[in-house]
């Protein structure tokens, strides 16, 4: 408590001080000539101003303080929906009782072509889709087919885009492997080869209804009656 007092003093003395110093000023006494002055309306004007000002001026910060807390607010309440709506999607995926039955090797080749067509590259820079090897990483028991296609002459968001196209074609393509090499007449350019394979799908059969469940398992009128007469 003493430190505090003695605190309480120096800034009551300090205060003094500096208020004694404005006082005692050139520019402090011109206004207060020119205050004096003023009529007293203008007077009353003035004071209501500055008494404004410094109500403005106290006021500022707690106001900061509020649309601070109400922007947090808002970002709060948005992250929340969007991991609510996060948590129903995965939710929703895990209910899912199975994919599309993915492509076979044909229909893979065949959409394929048709993506570069839509690629708009010109015949010699499409060298063919041809069946590929294995991976060695991958279960052969778990892969349904291997193709890798050929092109020359790509530039690099052609070898981006292209690569993505290919994989948006069904869930369980997948891309195992990518070569890039310098065409030989342009170096500019890049020979791409990409490796892809589809994956075996599990197909879901669905359970039997309740009714034909009991009815496979409910014993025939017949074969009661013949039980019976055998005891």
């Amino acid at each position: 408590m003493a430190a505090l007092e003695d605190f309480r003093e120096k800034v009551k003395s300090e205060s003094q001080r500096i208020w004694s110093q404005i006082q005692e000023s050139s520019a402090y006494n011109q206004l207060k000539d020119r205050f004096e002055n003023l009529s007293p309306n203008r007077q009353k004007a003035l004071i209501g101003g500055a008494a404004g000002l410094v109500v403005l001026l106290l006021l500022s910060l707690p106001l900061t303080y509020l649309l601070s807390s109400a922007d947090s607010i808002g970002t709060y309440e948005a992250q929340r929906d969007l991991i609510h709506d996060l948590f129903k999607i995965q939710q929703d995926s895990q209910s899912a009782m199975g994919l599309n039955p993915a492509p076979n090797s044909d229909s893979l080749r065949s959409r394929i072509d048709t993506q570069l067509q839509q690629a708009q590259l010109v015949p010699e820079q499409i060298v063919g889709t041809s069946l590929g090897d294995m991976p060695m990483s991958i279960p052969k028991e778990r892969i349904d087919s291997a193709l890798q296609v050929t092109l020359k002459k790509l530039n690099l968001n052609q070898i981006v885009d292209i690569g993505y196209q290919i994989l948006s074609i069904h869930p369980a393509v997948k891309m195992f492997g990518l070569t890039m090499e310098a065409n030989a007449s342009d170096p500019r350019y890049f020979d791409v080869v990409y490796k892809i394979i589809t994956l075996k799908v599990p197909v879901y059969v669905p359970p039997p209804p309740l009714e034909e469940e009991n009815k496979a398992k409910k014993p025939s009128k017949g074969k009661s009656k013949s039980g019976g007469g055998d005891e």
